[in-house]
């Protein structure tokens, strides 16, 4: 039986695949995110504003304990070219 953490992230993952199905982007830029409250906006921000603007913006949130997520999730609403994974804690800075 999968646990609640793989079933939640299932539908995340196929909720990414039809959104980017749609927007078909020629870029994809992953964004490793763990208690960025204080930066991420500025770094969101700064990839919308890009020229190209054919790009998706992949968020993962490695289980923040402050409001990272609640921040990005504010900043998709605005564009939908911003995805948000929210997972577990797994040190996704330290997988380099």
């Amino acid at each position: 039986m999968r646990s609640l953490f793989e079933q939640n992230l299932e539908v995340e993952l196929e909720s990414y695949i039809v959104k980017s199905e749609v927007l078909n982007p020629k870029v994809s830029v992953v964004i490793p995110a763990y208690n960025t409250e204080q930066y991420i906006t500025t770094c969101l921000k700064s990839l919308v504003k890009q020229s190209l603007k054919d790009i998706e913006i992949i968020v993962v949130n490695d289980g923040s304990k402050d409001s990272t997520s609640d921040v990005i999730k504010l900043l998709a609403n605005e564009d939908e070219r911003i995805i948000l994974i929210n997972q577990e804690n797994n040190y996704l800075w330290y997988n380099k």
